[in-house]
């Protein structure tokens, strides 16, 4: 989930990220990246993300999970498609 305050063009987009056991607003590490503003798989791709598992394809369901991960933290993000 992100957070639903506007942003300005100098500050970084915030996002909320569970660890340990509570929620935490960081820094996005996908909008915030170059190219990300218009298309998300090239902010995920320039994030470090790659696909670690997903669920559900877009021409037989209306709604897929694709888990990306990487290394460093966050280590996994899951962005929920529908048609």
């Amino acid at each position: 989930m992100n957070d639903s305050t506007p942003q300005s063009t100098d500050k970084a987009v915030q996002a909320w990220v569970y660890s340990l056991g509570g929620w935490s607003l960081v820094e996005d590490p996908v909008l915030n990246r170059p190219g990300a503003e218009n298309d998300l798989s090239a902010g995920i791709k320039a994030g470090g993300y790659t696909v670690w598992t997903g669920v559900g394809k877009d021409y037989t369901m209306p709604l897929t999970l694709t888990v990306y991960s990487r290394l460093r933290e966050p280590c996994y993000l899951a962005p929920v498609s529908y048609l």
